[in-house]
């Protein structure tokens, strides 16, 4: 479960600069699939609230 753990620590800080450079970019699409990804890797660790946050930023780039 570490090696999950640090992996996806490392992956993260890849996503959301991938987030930050689609919203920049006004990529909605794009921002959804990634934001919906991150969602659903954190909530398989455990990662309620990052997880929601997630949920969050894929409703608002859903809604322009």
């Amino acid at each position: 479960m570490r090696e999950v753990m640090v992996l996806f620590i490392s992956e993260s800080e890849c996503f959301v600069g991938e987030m930050r450079q689609l919203l920049s970019e006004g990529q909605s699409e794009d921002l959804q699939r990634s934001s919906h990804t991150f969602k659903a890797n954190g909530r398989d660790l455990g990662a309620l609230r990052l997880a929601a946050v997630s949920q969050e930023i894929r409703g608002r780039a859903r809604e322009g």
